[in-house]
């Protein structure tokens, strides 16, 4: 049996999470597809830190994403401090990731504690400018911990030579993780400026490669929208799994709500309010994606 190019096997649970944490952000991001603003709330630290966590480990993740919102900003109510939060999911075994753009959070009083529970951190960053600003929360991270540092920019963001100019500082780094992450029309990003790449991004992005091994990732939307030319250049189409909701989902903790992405229109399925609550099946809801 020979299966069509986009199939996509449904997996019988998520292996990863996405979750937000906060609504929270003073970045004021103009392509921001949150729409995260200073006025965002934070999840409710009960359910983030007790609930969601047990709800996920019966489910059979294996690995957790936060994000916001700005995560690493998250303030909850009680002991709800983003290094407890954090060890709340190590404590059951779970792969730990963290995505910021709070290039100072170095400097919070927490930082050492909570990345003793992270495996991994995605480091917002779409100019020079603002990768010189990354460099010292890169080096911390690489002083205190043996989490994994990679660097995630929006692609079409900047104009076009401004991108080759990003990628190519990037590779000359001692960081060597980069991921691409397609521009998302949703949020406050319907009204941000977009600007068309040519094809030829794919031979760039070869030649940096084999300049200076950079590693190079693409998130979903870039697999959705680049599909057939990324398959035409010669990438093998099993490397290219792009269909959100198949074995990854999205989970909102400040509504507390499960979604196939975190770019979607739908209304979201409820999640228990606690871990005891068996009225909502975890597993039902992703299989309804």
């Amino acid at each position: 049996m020979h299966l069509p190019q986009n199939f996509a096997a449904k997996s019988g649970f998520p292996y990863l999470v996405d979750v937000k944490i906060s609504e929270f952000c003073p970045y004021n991001c103009q392509f921001c597809y949150q729409s995260s603003t200073k006025e965002g709330k934070h999840a409710e630290q009960y359910f983030l830190s007790h609930s969601l966590p047990k709800i996920l480990f019966d489910a059979g993740v294996l690995e957790v994403n936060f994000g916001g919102g700005e995560p690493t900003l998250y303030k909850g109510e009680g002991y709800g401090t983003l290094d407890f939060v954090l060890c709340s999911f190590k404590s059951k075994k779970f792969k730990v990731g963290i995505t910021t753009k709070n290039y100072n959070w170095y400097k919070d009083k927490n930082f050492t504690e909570c990345l003793k529970s992270i495996d991994s951190v995605a480091i917002s960053v779409n100019s020079l400018k603002e990768l010189k600003l990354a460099e010292k929360l890169e080096k911390a991270i690489n002083e205190s911990s043996r989490a994994t540092v990679y660097y995630q920019c929006v692609f079409e963001l900047v104009p076009y030579e401004q991108f080759k100019e990003f990628v190519l500082a990037v590779g000359e780094r001692y960081n060597r993780n980069i991921t691409l992450l397609g521009y998302k029309d949703f949020g406050f990003g319907k009204d941000g400026q977009k600007f068309n790449y040519p094809d030829e991004w794919m031979s760039f992005i070869k030649e940096v490669h084999d300049k200076t091994r950079l590693n190079i990732g693409i998130d979903s939307v870039m697999v959705k929208n680049w599909r057939e030319k990324l398959i035409k250049f010669g990438i093998k189409d099993h490397f290219l799994v792009g269909t959100e909701g198949k074995s990854t989902c999205y989970v909102d903790a400040v509504k507390q709500k499960m979604y196939s992405s975190s770019f979607s229109d739908e209304e979201g399925l409820s999640l228990p309010k606690n871990e005891y609550d068996k009225k909502i099946d975890f597993l039902k809801n992703f299989a309804t994606f």
